[in-house]
């Protein structure tokens, strides 16, 4: 056909041959531009399916319209030739760049991600492209990726294809659902794109064999090869989302591209909806195992990724499609009155939308930071990583309550549900359940009937007592003692309304632990009240998640029961998956057991529930301090204290932190600055004790020390006191504290000794005694 003309397109030149067609170079002699021609291989002219197939690639890849998609011009037939007219790509195809091995790591994630957002707008479009594989990739000379062929697209209603039992596709890059030639959506492009990352980083294809039969064999039966084993050297963060893209069973991979995108340190500006994406992506910078930068240079980088755990800031979670953020419900009683009603409402819907596993919603902590903003919907959805947004009014007139919600995608402004409620106000919870319920359908959420049970529960008929609750747990949040200490009162006349009504009774549970935690009280009293308070709120209603939290919290911090501790946290987490707290308590629990690998991956999902908490980041802090990574933890540290700068415990934290790492001045300034505010901080002073001892500051340390002793037993933690005497190197004096520290369950000895790290102790771990305390708290590895 070369040097003849076709309607309007001159053949320049063949460029290559497939199983569908032969792709000419060719000129458009209308418009003057050079095009790239598919025309119909004579063998399946004559096949009325190949046809439709064909003309099936035209349509699909015609209404795409996306910079990593190639442009199709036209579908046409003239004298017998069908063919596509679509833009020519000046590059190679990805196959001609992986034929010589592994690709350098930065450019294949580039090229992978590439891909993933092109095959986002397919999806979105509700295409499926089911032939993923390098020879459909081409890469232009300056690095743009294009999706070629959509001959073996349809769209995600009618995916299935087969012909006398044969699956269509590229049999190596098939997904085991349509090697089997059962039904695909947009998981089969989603293992696909896992193959050719696979390939294009190790040289080498995940299921091999030796004709097509053995490679569908291999891809049903088979775990492709460790990518260790090859030689790769990216992170192991990175090889799991890449097992994850290439799960056997579609319902255990991404269930959306964006997920995997994410996963792979897209930014988030380039997932949002409608926005230009720059032609070269920007790609986290750790994915492949490297020496540690100069701090330095790691904040600027950091500033700019996503991806890297240890962030600046908190990075905004990586919750894919099914993400939401319940914006404070805005309350439209005069004078700003009943604060605790509008947002209790919105923490309880909230708390109903977490219990469904398939969901991913913000914490109450984080969405609280945007009530009463002028923000607009976008900038808050990329600040905490969230595809939806719910917002809505609330006012209380009289007997009844008046409620708006709306379900929004943010970036489109696209209203996908709306409703009004005027409900009795002991009827306030069908509009929990129906909001929740709502945001499953719009999201198509997979709901359980366990899930659905739980959340159409109503746990009171009696109004008083849910409004009274609500206001005790309105300043159970302020969390600083003179403030909780008014939540008490509340939780006691809920329960003198509706002593059924379990939720109080946790709420005192929780009262309690966090006052024993802190050592505001006598910890041995307060930890005996909060056990019995979760107990009895158990005894009422066994899936209330709080109340397991608490009764794990309690064996963590003073049971020393560390099985049961376990067992009641992983209870809260399956009773309420969305549950912030749950995972930085199973953090703590694993924490106190030494387990700092586990510790670390639970608070990484606190954090990414609830990504802008001061208290929940600074966990985080701590567990790197514990793991040595002192430059990590200050970082943290510092971040933590700009998003709550009157946070006492965050600061006397970062006193810690910037002891361990040397910096006495700058944690004794802290730490000072914390027994300020708090006006009365013992436990803060064992802290403060142990710094003036490292800064040579002898005379006030052993004045913290007469300070302390003058405080009665249960106002101070034994192991603080320990570690002062220890920090002034009298070490008879330390074993005494720490054998105290043992007989009177001292949570943060428990949890200090587990870990191992505080450098108080350093002269004192080859002593047989600090051997022996551990063995007698159960600490000891």
């Amino acid at each position: 056909m070369l040097g003849t003309t076709v309607s309007h397109y001159r053949i320049l030149e063949k460029l290559g041959e497939g199983g569908m067609g032969v792709v000419y170079k060719a000129a458009d002699t209308q418009l003057k531009r050079t095009v790239a021609l598919k025309f119909l291989s004579p063998h399946v002219l004559g096949s009325p399916e190949g046809k439709a197939r064909f003309i099936r690639e035209a349509q699909a890849a015609a209404a795409l319209d996306h910079t990593n998609i190639c442009t199709v011009h036209e579908i046409a037939e003239i004298d017998g030739h069908t063919f596509i007219a679509m833009a020519l790509v000046d590059g190679c195809s990805l196959r001609e760049k992986v034929v010589s091995g592994p690709l350098d790591p930065d450019e294949a994630f580039e090229i992978a991600i590439q891909i993933g957002l092109g095959l986002r707008q397919a999806h979105r479009k509700g295409i499926v492209h089911r032939d993923i594989n390098p020879g459909n990739i081409m890469v232009t000379t300056e690095g743009q990726v294009k999706i070629l062929d959509f001959g073996l697209a349809r769209s995600a209603e009618h995916s299935r294809m087969t012909k006398d039992g044969v699956a269509i596709g590229t049999v190596a890059y098939m997904s085991p659902e349509q090697a089997r030639g059962e039904e695909v959506d947009e998981r089969t492009d989603i293992w696909s794109l896992g193959v050719v990352l696979y390939e294009m980083l190790t040289g080498q294809l995940p299921f091999r064999g030796t004709g097509d039969q053995a490679i569908i064999y291999s891809i049903l039966k088979e775990e492709p090869q460790g990518m260790d084993a090859l030689g790769s050297k990216v992170s192991p963060e990175v090889q799991g989302a890449i097992a994850k893209a290439l799960a056997k069973d579609p319902g255990e991979r991404y269930q959306q591209i964006e997920d995997l995108l994410v996963a792979l340190g897209v930014s988030v500006d380039v997932l949002d909806y409608g926005r230009p994406r720059p032609a070269r992506v920007r790609v986290r910078s750790a994915r492949t195992r490297r020496a540690y930068l100069p701090a330095g240079i790691v904040a600027v980088a950091l500033l700019i990724v996503i991806g890297l755990y240890l962030s600046l800031r908190p990075r905004p979670p990586s919750l894919g499609g099914k993400s939401v953020a319940v914006l404070p419900l805005e309350n439209l009683v005069a004078e700003g009155g009943n604060e605790w009603f509008s947002d209790g409402m919105t923490e309880d819907i909230i708390t109903q939308v977490a219990k469904i596993k398939d969901l991913r919603v913000i914490a109450p902590t984080s969405v609280m930071k945007y009530k009463n903003t002028e923000e607009g919907l976008a900038r808050i959805a990329r600040d905490l990583g969230v595809g939806t947004i719910v917002t809505g009014t609330v006012r209380q007139a009289g007997d009844r309550a008046l409620v708006t919600a709306r379900i929004i995608n943010p970036f489109t402004s696209e209203l996908l549900w709306a409703d009004s409620f005027d409900n009795a106000r002991g009827d306030i919870f069908a509009v929990h359940t129906e909001v929740a319920l709502q945001l499953a359908g719009a999201l198509k959420a997979r709901l359980t009937p366990d899930e659905r049970s739980r959340i159409s529960n109503v746990p009171t008929d009696n109004p008083e007592a849910y409004e009274l609750y609500l206001k005790g747990r309105h300043f159970m949040t302020k969390r600083e003692p003179i403030e909780i200490r008014k939540a008490l009162a509340f939780f006691k006349q809920s329960i003198e309304k509706d002593s059924t009504y379990a939720p109080p009774h946790a709420g005192i549970a929780n009262y309690h632990i966090t006052l024993a935690i802190y050592n505001v009280v006598n910890p041995e009293e307060a930890f005996t009240k909060a056990k019995a308070a979760a107990e009895r709120a158990l005894s009422l209603d066994p899936n209330l998640s709080e109340a397991h939290t608490v009764r794990g919290a309690y064996e963590a911090m003073h049971g020393w029961d560390w099985s049961r501790s376990e067992r009641e946290h992983r209870r809260a987490i399956e009773l309420n998956p969305g549950s912030a707290w749950a995972h930085v308590w199973l953090s703590l629990h694993w924490r106190t057991r030494g387990r700092m690998d586990a510790a670390l991956a639970e608070i990484q999902l606190a954090r990414e529930l609830d990504p802008l908490s001061g208290l929940v980041n600074s966990h985080l802090g701590m567990i790197l301090i514990a793991l040595k990574r002192c430059e990590e933890g200050i970082t943290v540290m510092e971040s933590c204290l700009e998003m709550d700068p009157y946070a006492v415990i965050i600061r006397m934290w970062l006193g810690s932190a910037y002891m361990s790492h040397g910096m006495f001045d700058q944690a004794i300034a802290e730490l000072e600055e914390s027994r300020r505010l708090a006006e009365s901080d013992e436990f803060g002073l064992t802290i403060l004790g142990r710094a003036y001892a490292f800064a040579g500051r002898r005379a006030e340390a052993e004045r913290a020390l007469e300070e302390l002793h003058a405080f009665g037993s249960h106002r101070f933690s034994p192991y603080g006191i320990a570690a002062v005497h220890a920090s002034l190197g009298q070490t008879d004096s330390a074993f005494v504290w720490l054998d105290r520290a043992y007989r009177m369950q001292d949570h943060w000895g428990a949890m200090n000794m587990a870990v191992d790290a505080d450098p108080a102790f350093d002269g004192l771990r080859s002593d047989p005694r600090y051997r022996a305390v551990q063995r007698k708290m159960g600490v000891d590895g």
